[in-house]
């Protein structure tokens, strides 16, 4: 798991900056679109559009980098970047302000790569990664809280022997 994030921190970011510097404005465009959609998807609890929303923003950061290396890299590990998507989101989900959190952070990197700023797209994309490692981390501590709970009241306590 620690180097799919190493890798989409360090992709991903590089790819946001460069998006910033390079967009044209069929690129906001789609970025404005998807962002308008995630929205809605998020309105209506709607979260198998958000999660297929989210593997449509990253891709359109990508392509919105206009670097033909990168975007071939990224769309033969497009496959591994949507099933890591999809199975974030799940768990994210389990924390209570994920859904949120990740609307915003969404929405800042495209409002980096719409306002041509560089250094605050890459900062958004980092943190955005951050925030999922970070939380999914929470999200697998808590599920071993909850398993040593469960654990502990299917084991009964023994009663002490009288004597």
């Amino acid at each position: 798991m620690n180097d799919y994030f190493e890798f989409r921190r360090g992709i991903e970011s590089q790819a946001a900056a460069q998006a910033a510097g390079r967009a044209a404005p069929s690129d906001i465009a789609r970025l404005d679109e998807i962002i308008r959609e995630m929205q809605a998807a998020h309105d209506s609890a709607d979260l198998a559009a958000e999660s297929r929303l989210d593997v449509a923003f990253h891709h359109a950061v990508g392509e919105a980098a206009h670097n033909v290396v990168m975007l071939h890299t990224l769309r033969s590990c497009y496959r591994l970047l949507e099933n890591g998507v999809f199975y974030n989101r799940g768990r994210l989900y389990d924390h209570p302000t994920a859904r949120i959190e990740l609307l915003q952070q969404h929405k800042a990197i495209a409002d980096a790569i719409r306002q041509a700023d560089p250094d605050r797209a890459r900062k958004a994309s980092e943190d955005h990664i951050d925030y999922v490692r970070g939380t999914l981390d929470d999200t697998r501590e808590m599920d071993r809280r909850e398993q040593l709970a469960g654990l502990r009241r299917l084991k009964k306590p023994k009663t002490p022997a009288r004597t």
